[in-house]
C-alpha cells in the first residue's frame, strides 16, 4: 500500500481536526453545566434530611449513617449509584487538592484511629452536611470544617462529579471579594466567558512521561531491539466522558539515525487507556535497521497508537503510573513507495515502556 501526501489529504486532516475541536468544545460546556446542576441537586436533597436521626446501616428518612446519607442522596438527587460504605466511597472518588474543593464534593475524615471512617457532603463556605453518630448534636446535621474536632480529623476531598470552578489556593478576603464583584460588574460582557475559560483551564491535567523504546522485529526477522527513548508531555481534559487531549512527543531512535517529533490528538476512554494519532516531524535521514538503507518518513499520515497505564501511586510526592505504549509510524522507501510488510513493521512498530507523572500546575 502506498502512502502519498496530497493537498486533498491535508484538507481531510484539517476537517477532522476542526470537527474534533468543535465537538470537544460542546462536550466541555455541556459537562460543566450538567455537573453544576447535579451538585446543586445533591445539596438540596441533603438539606431535606437535616434532623433525621443517626441509625447504623440506615439509608432512609427513618435514620442514616454517614455513608448511607451519601448513598441515598446520590440515588435520589441525580440517580447515581454510589458505593455503600465509607471505605468504598473513598476508593471510588477522584481525590483532589483542598484548593479544588467545591460544593457537591465529599469530605473524608479519620475519626477512628488512622483509617478513613467518616464522610460528609461539602456545601460551600467551609460547611458540610453529614450524619453524626455522637456528640452534643447527632443525626443529620450541618457542621463547619473549622470546628476543632472536624479540623483535626479532616483528611481529604473527593469528587464524584466533574469540577466546575477555578481552584483557589486561599479564601479571598472581604476586600478582595468586593473588588472582584466591582470588576465583574464593569466587565459583565466578558466575565461569563472568562470564568468558563478559567474553569476549563483549571480542570486540565498536565502529564509528563519518559520511556525506553523497543521492538521484537527487525528486517531480518524476530529480534529484540532497544530503540532509544521517548519523552512525552500531554495535556488532558479529564472531566468529559471521552477525555480529549493534546501531546507533544520527542522520540530518539539511534538504530534508524533519527529524532522524531509527533504532535498528536488523543482520546482517553478511561483512566487507564488512551488512543492517539497525528503528524510526525522527522529530523535526520532515517535508515532501515540492519541494512543502513535510506528510507523516508511520512508527515501525514504520521503516527497511530494507544497507551495503557496502571492506577496511580505516589513516588517522590508525585502522582505516578507505569505506562506501556504501542505505536505505529509510517515509513516508505527512498522513492516514496510502500515498504514490504516486514520492513514496514520492523521500522514503524514501537513499544515504549516507562513512567508517567502528573505535573502539579495549580
Amino acid at each position: 500500500m502506498t502512502y502519498t501526501f496530497t493537498m486533498h489529504s491535508l484538507k481531510k486532516f484539517v476537517l477532522v481536526l476542526s470537527l474534533f475541536t468543535v465537538t470537544a468544545g460542546f462536550v466541555f460546556a455541556s459537562d460543566t453545566a450538567q455537573a453544576e446542576q447535579q451538585r446543586q441537586a445533591l445539596i438540596k436533597k441533603a438539606k431535606e434530611y437535616i434532623g433525621v436521626p443517626y441509625v447504623t446501616g440506615g439509608t432512609d428518612k427513618n435514620g442514616f449513617d454517614c455513608s448511607g446519607l451519601i448513598f441515598t442522596v446520590g440515588k435520589e438527587a441525580i440517580d447515581m449509584n454510589l458505593p455503600r460504605t465509607v471505605a468504598q466511597l473513598y476508593d471510588y472518588v477522584k481525590i483532589v487538592s483542598d484548593a479544588k474543593k467545591e460544593p457537591g464534593d465529599l469530605l473524608f475524615f479519620k475519626t477512628v484511629g488512622d483509617k478513613i471512617s467518616h464522610v460528609g457532603l461539602y456545601i460551600g463556605n467551609d460547611q458540610f452536611i453529614h450524619a453524626a453518630s455522637d456528640g452534643p448534636n447527632n443525626g443529620v446535621i450541618m457542621s463547619s470544617i473549622h470546628e476543632s474536632y472536624w479540623q483535626k480529623a479532616y483528611c481529604a476531598v473527593g469528587q464524584i462529579l466533574p469540577a466546575t470552578v477555578v481552584a483557589k489556593a486561599v479564601e479571598p478576603t472581604a476586600d478582595a471579594t468586593a473588588k472582584t464583584s466591582a470588576d465583574a460588574s464593569e466587565s459583565s460582557g466578558t466575565s461569563g466567558f472568562g470564568n468558563a475559560f478559567n474553569a476549563f483551564l483549571s480542570a486540565l491535567t498536565l502529564n509528563g512521561s519518559a520511556g525506553v523504546n523497543w521492538s521484537f522485529l527487525s528486517p531480518r526477522g524476530f529480534k529484540l531491539n532497544i530503540r532509544g527513548a521517548t519523552l512525552d508531555v500531554d495535556c488532558i481534559y479529564p472531566d468529559a466522558s471521552l477525555k480529549p487531549g493534546l501531546a507533544l512527543k520527542v522520540r530518539w531512535d539511534p538504530t534508524m539515525n533519527l529524532v522524531q517529533i509527533p504532535l498528536v490528538l488523543s482520546l482517553s476512554t478511561s483512566e487507564n487507556l488512551r488512543f492517539y494519532a497525528g503528524p510526525v516531524f522527522t529530523i535526520g535521514t532515517p535508515v532501515l535497521d540492519d541494512y543502513e538503507e535510506e528510507i523516508t518518513a511520512s508527515i501525514f499520515p504520521g503516527i497511530l497508537g494507544f497507551s495503557w497505564q496502571t492506577n496511580s501511586f505516589e513516588m517522590f510526592g508525585l502522582e505516578t503510573r507505569l505506562v506501556q505504549d504501542i505505536s505505529y509510524t509510517i515509513f516508505n522507501d527512498a522513492k516514496g513507495a510502500a515498504l514490504s510488510p516486514l520492513n514496514a513493521f520492523a521500522s514503524g512498530l514501537y513499544m515504549t515502556t516507562g513512567l508517567r507523572v502528573t505535573i502539579p500546575v495549580n
